[in-house]
This record gives C-alpha cells, structure tokens and sequence, in this order.
C-alpha cells in the first residue's frame, strides 16, 4: 500500500475511522467557486466510474474519502483507481 501511495503524490494518507479503512486527501482551492467546482468535476467521474466517494466541501477545502463499502469498507484496487483519476485531473 505505501507504494500505491507514494505513486498517487503528496496529501494522500490511509486512515481508519469506525470499521473503514479510508485513502484520504483534502485539497484546497483558492476561492469557493473552484472548490465547488473540483466537487462538481468529482462527482461527474464518480457516476461515470460507478465509485462513489464520501465528499466534503467547507468553503475552499475539498475532503475526498475513498473505501470500497461493498468489500467490508477496505480499499481496494476501485479506490487506488479513483485516486489516480482525480489527480489526472490537475484541477
């Protein structure tokens, strides 16, 4: 996982909360418009990809919380494969 890790770039980290095992980052934007809008894009890719991450948006800041709720709420190969896409966006 540390690899895995390490390939997707800086502010990613693994984390438990509760029973879930999460892969983890908050972006930060300069105005709200543009975080609301990297949410916008988000969501967009996450009903495309069919994996649906927990979001959430405090005025410039962006949490993105991935697991794989229908495999125990792990991260699994789905979650690294989101993480990669949401980089390729270099919003």
């Amino acid at each position: 996982m540390q690899e895995q890790l390490k390939k997707l770039g800086d502010g990613w980290s693994i984390t438990q909360h509760e029973n879930k095992h999460l892969l983890v980052k908050t972006f930060e934007f300069k105005a709200y418009f543009k975080a609301l809008s990297f949410v916008q894009l988000t969501g967009w890719l996450a009903q495309k990809s069919n994996h649906h991450p927990d979001i959430t948006l405090t005025f410039s800041k962006v949490k993105i919380e991935l697991t794989t709720h229908d495999a125990g709420n792990m991260i699994t190969e789905k979650d690294w494969e989101f993480a990669t896409k949401i980089e390729a966006m270099n919003f």
